[in-house]
């Protein structure tokens, strides 16, 4: 009887230990996501503004 209790605490143990995993292991999925969604943001505005600079300095020189 008393191993049966202990196998239920240490089963509880366990799923909470499996649940604080995934937690973290979505949270981590979320800030790599939100990295990247940045880095994409900043790579476009870059772009944009190499063209922007060279329509201005295309437009200065014709």
């Amino acid at each position: 009887m008393g191993s049966h209790k202990f196998d239920r605490q240490f089963w509880c143990a366990n799923s909470q230990l499996d649940y604080d995993i995934r937690v973290q292991h979505h949270l981590g999925n979320l800030k790599f996501k939100y990295i990247d969604i940045i880095k994409f943001i900043f790579t476009v505005a870059t772009i944009y503004l190499i063209l922007w600079v060279l329509l201005v300095i295309g437009n200065g020189i014709l």
